[in-house]
């Protein structure tokens, strides 16, 4: 019926599966409906402030671990001007992502002052706070790396601390991951999305490719969104990027 109506192209595979459990993110565009339904320009105004929001997490993140002066304001600065986050901002249905990355900063954020203070409460607030990042979308997950990079590199407590702090938030994760897909939430068959739990085959294989791609356009502004429109050429970025 999708393929029919024009809503997916003709060339989908039959066995495409695409539903994604992000209640906070649809809660945000619930809000858009009730309170101005015909102003797709308010909408958008809305997404602009949470892109703000995104970045006085940022700025309060890096605070917390320490950065300040011109090296804080060049660090936002960098960020803010992304190409790579037009996307999010300028599509409505994107703005999932936003809401994503802000709780995130604000959950790394909370979870380095908990390892300061060794406060079992602030390391709650970070847990809450990294629930309500993948109840907004799924790349919420990413924060996880850092998390595990603050306990190797940043946190000086004893190991068994470290562990156990660690362990909280993966407690987040996983129950997040058994909830979604045991009310039957998954990504199948688009060949865009791929679930490292469900097919772990197809995620390695696609991150050896777009990882390389990804750090290309870290380190030279160009936009990687783009460039992975081009499968064709995916080999041969990917071997560019490497290099």
């Amino acid at each position: 019926q999708a393929r029919t109506s024009g809503l997916i192209p003709w060339w989908a595979d039959n066995r495409l599966e695409v539903e994604f459990w992000r209640p906070v993110a649809a809660i945000s565009h619930w809000l858009d409906y009730q309170w101005w339904p015909d102003s797709p320009l308010i909408m958008h105004w809305h997404s602009a402030v949470w892109y703000a929001l995104l970045l006085c997490s940022l700025l309060y993140l890096l605070t917390q671990l320490g950065l300040k002066g011109a090296v804080l304001g060049v660090a936002v600065v960098l960020y803010a001007l992304d190409a790579s986050h037009l996307v999010a901002i300028g599509w409505l249905a994107n703005r999932n992502i936003m809401l994503a990355g802000c709780f995130a900063f604000l959950s790394l954020a909370f979870y380095h002052r908990s390892t300061l203070q060794s406060d079992p409460k602030t390391l709650l607030g970070a847990a809450i706070l990294l629930a309500a990042s993948l109840l907004s979308a799924e790349g919420g997950l990413a924060i996880a790396g850092f998390m595990m990079s603050h306990a190797l590199f940043l946190d000086q407590r004893t190991w068994s601390r470290r562990v156990f702090w660690l362990g909280t938030m993966a407690v987040v994760v996983v129950g997040w991951r058994v909830i979604y897909g045991t009310l039957g939430f998954a990504a199948r068959n688009s060949g865009a999305y791929f679930d490292p739990v469900a097919d772990p085959a197809s995620f390695i294989d696609n991150a050896l490719i777009q990882i390389p791609i990804l750090i290309m356009d870290q380190l030279t502004g160009i936009e990687s969104l783009q460039l992975l429109m081009a499968p064709h050429t995916l080999v041969a970025q990917a071997v560019v990027g490497a290099v």
